[in-house]
């Protein structure tokens, strides 16, 4: 005769009392957050977030459980904050955030269209003049052909 398996209600009787859930702090959620940002793995963002009451690095479904938000939406919420740094930058004429600009989303270089030889022969100069730091309505300033060309040095 074989034995009958217990019941559910027989099993939840004799079954231990869970974990507690776990409830991360505001600074755990801003780590993870600033992590997942990074580039971590969700393997190595468990580690570094420990549960006190077990004193032990949380497991992976707990990660993918509580900070869902945080893992999903991290990388974005931080890329807007440094956006927002940086255009502020821009916008008050810092030429560091100016050129770091140009250069990562304009697609400009350092590099002169006469290096590298190729039949040009002889050197060539470039000029490039900066009256001052962005006007206000910066965002509206369009200049003409005629004002750049008005803006480079006659030799002479």
């Amino acid at each position: 005769m074989s034995k009958r398996a217990p019941s559910n209600t027989a099993l939840k009787k004799r079954a231990k009392p869970g974990k507690p859930e776990f409830v991360p702090t505001e600074g755990q959620r801003n780590a993870v957050t600033l992590m997942v940002a990074g580039g971590m793995t969700h393997e190595r963002i468990r580690f570094a977030i420990i549960n006190e009451d077990t004193k032990a690095p949380i497991s992976k479904d707990t990660l993918e459980k509580v900070f869902r938000r945080e893992l999903d939406e991290g990388q974005a919420n931080v890329d807007a904050i440094v956006l927002g740094a940086l255009m502020a930058n821009v916008r008050k004429g810092n030429m560091t955030a100016i050129i770091w600009y140009q250069k990562n989303r304009m697609g400009w270089t350092d590099a002169s269209p006469f290096e590298g030889g190729g039949g040009g022969g002889g050197q060539h100069e470039q000029r490039v003049i900066i009256t001052g730091g962005l006007p206000q309505d910066w965002e509206k300033y369009k200049p003409t052909a005629e004002e750049i060309a008005a803006s480079i040095p006659k030799d002479g």
